[in-house]
């Protein structure tokens, strides 16, 4: 059983982290002891689903015109068009939960893995993925015209109006893009972010907040939807049965910057530099729990115990306006938040910061704003071969150049971080690739 001493009041005790122990704290011999929540052998072959529907997103963008096209891409919920195509992984959320101890701090969602490392899921870090603004619903809440227009409108009672019923509103709306466009927003909070069973009550005051764009626009979603996603991770255990579902904003983006040989094993391709963390990451595969459990459970795994803003994020208003609460000393627990764990195996040497392994246009930007931003781009070049569109120029003098990536596509290429494959493999050849093309401009001269 693996050991370590931690400092509480001044005094060192003995630290043990046992993987099943329920004893919290044993304070007559000295010992603190991690406790889990759940017997991880009798819940392991559970069958867990999500209820956040990503794909709600396309259907509500799909259905709009291009002038509430561009109206929703650059509201509060507009960054999550950019998350639309992640399949939420509900056997890895479960792994996690399943793995989830006690702490002091009832706000937090803390996690030990099979290394006798843990992992914070505060606010905070779920502000760094979503970006979400912080704050204090109390002041918004007061300044929301309950009139019910929306409710008249559409569903002429309030008894229950289910999401089901939401959906539907939505989808008959064909005369007042401006009413279809609410409705929309509204459909995005109950699918993606609350997404609670299909036959429960919509969010008491969601209908009456749309109507107000500017106020839907500044309201601290931050806190809202973070203390959903806290209600349906922190449920009790005792009256699960062998099949449950899950709902609030999914984890998979934290556990892919929180430990990274998750990310490698999910194919979680890290795109552009983008801000917030979530809108960098695309999942290319769905892995099977045991492949989970394997790497959750590895003797060697590392991983970031808290995630810390970048210099870029710090900049941003949701950093900024983020003010800490109050804490309680944990003496097990906040042992980790003072160590500085590198990502990785032991000897292998990897960016401590995952976001600083890419660069690229940051630059997040709607399918209509991105049209006319290629266009804008699109000035003839003349290449002394023949005349193309700049950026592509490259290529065209290059049939070894095009060449020389698909045979790169097609190896499997060992970085000495971890095995990339298909177009992954293109970025590890770059340097060969860049003296290619630029041999062959120099033949084109």
């Amino acid at each position: 059983m693996e050991e370590k001493i931690i400092k509480n009041h001044g005094k060192a005790r003995k630290y043990v982290a046992d993987p099943i122990d329920l004893i919290r704290y044993d304070v007559s011999n000295g010992v603190l002891r991690i406790e889990y929540f759940v017997d991880r052998k009798f819940v392991t072959e559970f069958k867990v689903s999500s209820r956040s529907t990503l794909t709600k997103i396309d259907a509500v963008y799909d259905a709009l015109d291009n002038e509430y096209k561009e109206l929703f891409f650059n509201s509060c919920f507009g960054k999550l068009y950019t998350v639309r195509s992640i399949q939420i992984s509900p056997t890895l959320i479960h792994n996690l939960l399943i793995r989830r101890v006690r702490s002091e701090n009832t706000d937090e969602l803390w996690f030990c893995l099979e290394n006798k490392q843990a992992a914070r899921l505060s606010f905070f870090e779920f502000m760094l993925i979503t970006s979400f603004k912080p704050g204090d619903e109390t002041e918004y809440k007061n300044r929301i015209v309950q009139n019910g227009r929306l409710f008249d409108k559409y569903f002429g009672d309030r008894d229950k109006i289910t999401p089901s019923r939401l959906y539907d509103a939505f989808d008959n709306e064909e005369e007042d893009m401006d009413e279809k466009y609410n409705l929309g927003l509204a459909c995005i909070f109950e699918s993606v972010l609350r997404a609670k069973e299909l036959n429960t009550k919509i969010d008491g005051h969601i209908l009456d907040l749309v109507d107000d764009l500017d106020l839907f626009n500044e309201y601290p979603w931050g806190r809202k939807i973070y203390d959903l996603t806290m209600y349906a991770f922190m449920r009790s255990w005792e009256d699960q049965k062998e099949r449950y579902s899950l709902w609030g904003f999914p984890l998979a983006v934290w556990a892919f910057e929180t430990i990274p040989r998750i990310a490698y094993l999910f194919r979680a391709q890290l795109q552009e530099r983008r801000l917030p963390r979530m809108c960098s990451w695309n999942l290319r595969l769905t892995p099977e729990s045991r492949d989970i459990a394997e790497v959750l459970d590895g003797p060697q795994l590392r991983i970031h115990c808290t995630l810390h803003a970048s210099p870029d994020e710090s900049e941003e208003e949701y950093v900024r306006l983020f003010v800490s609460g109050p804490r309680r000393e944990d003496p097990i627990l906040d042992a980790y938040l003072h160590e500085d764990v590198a990502d990785g195996a032991v000897g292998e040497e990897q960016p401590d910061d995952i976001f600083e392994q890419v660069r690229g246009d940051d630059t997040l930007r709607s399918p209509v704003a991105q049209d006319e931003h290629e266009e804008s781009m699109e000035e003839p070049v003349d290449t002394g071969v023949e005349t193309t569109v700049e950026g592509e120029a490259d290529v065209v003098v290059g049939t070894e150049v095009g060449q020389t990536v698909e045979v790169a596509q097609e190896e499997i290429v060992d970085t000495g971080l971890h095995t990339l494959v298909e177009g992954e493999a293109e970025l590890a050849v770059n340097t060969r690739i860049g003296k290619t093309m630029e041999d062959n401009a120099e033949k084109a001269d």
